[in-house]
């Protein structure tokens, strides 16, 4: 588990868009020749401005300049031309003075987007209630491409960043920039807060329903046990080559249900032997409390061991099949699974035993017999 603790910094996160695809499928050399013919492939950014006076020229020259400036940015291919440069040289080629300080710069608006060959700036503009009426555009959206390359997604997320402080250096405000791959990117970027949240509320959600049928004490093993099975898995996933991801992480959170079988069926047999044993000394007169917990684990080992390893080993052929998928994401799907049983066996069948013979607290605290008799 210490070690498991020390690789976890080390974990990758996210997925390339390549590792949901057959290994030969047409698409991975697609994506490759990108790479190497053009660095990868090319994305689109949406630059939505909004609560902002077009009216004004000084807003006007700000915008101007802040797409200048993003189209500086390294990882910035170009910025396509804008409704703003197509509108004013539709104004000029009307005799419209649109630099003057007072003139009203949306009037002719409407007009602009009707006529032929200019309508498709109708996307970029929101007019509110309907077009004849679009004197105040709000919000107004831009377009820039980029390059991703071949990268994770969460790499965006830096992108991003720097693109909107490039833009509010530029005195925009109320600007913001989105694009797809930001999305995936987010979700990448909370990955860590969503699995162990995630897992957390799964191991709150066993120990409640152990304690319903076990005392507290072996409750609370159990439930330790399997947060160490993730915990290992967790730090398997470094030298297995897996990322933390959307698929690994469902994994992880299944992997809770799925160890805890091998945890309960070892920690119930010890309950009822122990419970049997010590009716068995009240039926015969003995003295009570002498039941010796390390004697009941054997005995429980002994009774159900052999069925939980053959349990975990039928699991395991069950998902054998998928490792030879010619997917990364269904690859990652078995080397979890099968890490799960692995893990879920080896706590079984030998660190629950050794808690529940040395630190179940029965004789001390929670007997049994006299909370079943």
């Amino acid at each position: 588990a210490g070690a498991a603790g020390a690789m976890l910094p080390f974990v990758r996160l996210g997925q390339p868009d390549s590792d949901v695809l057959p290994d030969d499928s047409y698409v991975q050399l697609a994506l490759q020749s990108e790479f190497n013919d053009f660095g990868g492939r090319y994305n689109s950014v949406d630059i939505v401005v909004y609560d902002l006076d077009l009216n004004k020229s000084e807003t006007r020259f700000a915008v101007s300049q802040a797409l200048k400036h993003a189209q500086r940015l390294d990882w910035i291919l170009y910025v396509q031309p804008s409704w703003m440069g197509a509108y004013e040289s539709h104004l000029s080629s009307k005799g419209k003075d649109w630099t003057a300080d007072d003139f009203t710069y949306n009037y002719e608006l409407h007009n602009f987007l009707d006529k032929e060959g200019y309508t498709q700036w109708r996307e970029y503009i929101y007019c509110a209630p309907n077009r004849t009426l679009c004197k105040e555009p709000n919000p107004t959206r831009y377009l820039a491409t980029y390059n991703k390359g071949m990268g994770v997604s969460i790499e965006s997320l830096t992108r991003r960043d720097e693109l909107e402080e490039t833009l509010r250096g530029q005195g925009l405000t109320n600007v913001f920039a989105n694009s797809q791959d930001f999305m995936f990117a987010e979700l990448d970027g909370k990955i860590w807060l969503l699995t162990l949240t995630n897992m957390g509320f799964a191991l709150i959600a066993v120990f409640i329903i152990t304690l319903m049928f076990t005392p507290p004490m072996i409750a609370w093993w159990i439930c330790v046990c399997v947060a160490l099975i993730d915990l290992d898995l967790l730090g398997m996933m470094l030298p297995l080559d897996v990322s933390l991801a959307a698929v690994s992480f469902v994994n992880l959170v299944m992997a809770i249900g799925l160890s805890v079988d091998y945890c309960v069926h070892i920690s119930h047999t010890f309950a009822d032997v122990y419970a049997r044993r010590e009716r068995e000394q009240a039926e015969s007169g003995s003295a009570t409390g002498s039941v010796d917990p390390r004697e009941c684990a054997i005995e429980a080992l002994s009774t159900m061991g052999a069925s939980v390893l053959k349990g975990g080993f039928t699991t395991f052929l069950g998902v054998l099949v998928i490792a030879f998928s010619s997917s990364v994401a269904f690859r990652t799907f078995f080397k979890m699974l099968s890490m799960t049983v692995v893990f879920g066996v080896l706590h079984g069948v030998v660190l629950m035993p050794v808690l529940l013979a040395y630190a179940s607290g029965y004789n001390d605290y929670f007997g049994i017999a006299r909370r079943r008799v």
